[in-house]
């Protein structure tokens, strides 16, 4: 059933603000915050989506509209869909919520939301899913003793971005804290510049690294990661003498930021088709619909196996 307040807005990721001209148009999102947790190897352990249909609308006279959802999607808990004849390959979500504007029978008949758009931005439909999904990304952390100093290892992460190279991935973080036996930190990427001793790496390259001393941390950026790419961080340790097996056994756990847009969305919602009813001659509004993924927890357990 619809809920007296508004469900809770997931904030977009997506810019849609206006700089030109008032015109009627609307943007619909589907935004999927994706958890995952990933051993050593980068085997998946644990996953779920949490995501939300988001509505920014501009059309005049506020009429309404049908947004068509999945004719196999199943949602735990309400009436109607394929239960019965379900498919493996249906689109299954264990909860839903929906905005106080949002006509629940049509969702349960038909797979629709028919909805009158209030103004400002806000979500329609909440939702989660249990649906497996190929991770956006895979990390492999390897720590090596230094033959030559007992002081000093090396810290090797890889990167592998698993999406198609037609997608593009920006805002792209990884975080990995380190014990407070760590003295010094000397860290390069491949094709970026060297920072060291929690100097930030300013440079004109897309990815650049930074050892940040105050917070114990080591931070690798990325502006933009096609899809395909891999790329390999570097960090030279210098640690508290007996300390070593310690700092092998305590780093971590890395963390990784993203934003990626692109269909198919992770938990294979989609919206076949947008309807405005406006019974007006010639009336044609701008329609905008995206589908991105950003992370929530998505974090890689180098000590996990």
């Amino acid at each position: 059933e619809a809920f007296d307040r508004p469900a809770e807005v997931i904030k977009s990721v997506l810019d849609t603000s206006r700089t030109g001209p008032v015109k009627d148009e609307i943007f619909v999102d589907i935004v999927e915050r994706l958890t995952a947790t990933f051993d050593a190897t980068g085997r998946q352990k644990s996953s779920s989506i949490t995501g939300a249909v988001q509505i920014k609308s501009y059309l005049s006279g506020n009429p309404p509209i049908q947004l068509g959802l999945n004719e196999d999607l199943i949602i735990r808990g309400r009436e109607g869909g394929p239960a019965s004849r379900a498919s493996s390959d249906a689109v299954v979500l264990e909860t839903c919520s929906l905005h106080q504007a949002v006509d629940p029978r049509r969702l349960d008949t038909d797979r629709v939301l028919e909805l009158v758009p209030p103004n400002g931005h806000f979500a329609a439909m909440n939702y989660r899913s249990t649906r497996s999904f190929r991770p956006p990304f895979r990390v492999y952390p390897l720590m090596e003793d230094d033959a030559v100093a007992p002081d000093k290892l090396t810290l090797y992460v890889r990167l592998r971005a698993e999406f198609p190279p037609s997608k593009t991935a920006t805002g792209v973080e990884l975080r990995l804290p380190l014990p407070r036996s760590v003295q010094r930190v000397h860290v390069e990427t491949d094709g970026a510049r060297p920072a060291t001793l929690g100097l930030p790496s300013k440079t004109h390259f897309a990815q650049g690294a930074e050892w940040v001393e105050r917070d114990r941390v080591l931070v690798w950026n990325l502006k933009h990661l096609r899809g395909s790419q891999e790329h390999t961080l570097r960090a030279r340790l210098t640690v508290d003498a007996g300390s070593v097996e310690a700092v092998k056994r305590d780093y971590g756990p890395i963390t990784v930021q993203f934003v990626l847009p692109g269909k198919p969305s992770a938990s294979g919602l989609d919206v076949r088709y947008m309807k405005i009813l406006k019974q007006e001659k010639n009336y044609n509004p701008a329609r905008w619909f995206r589908v991105v993924a950003v992370a929530n927890s998505y974090q890689i357990r180098p000590h996990w196996l």
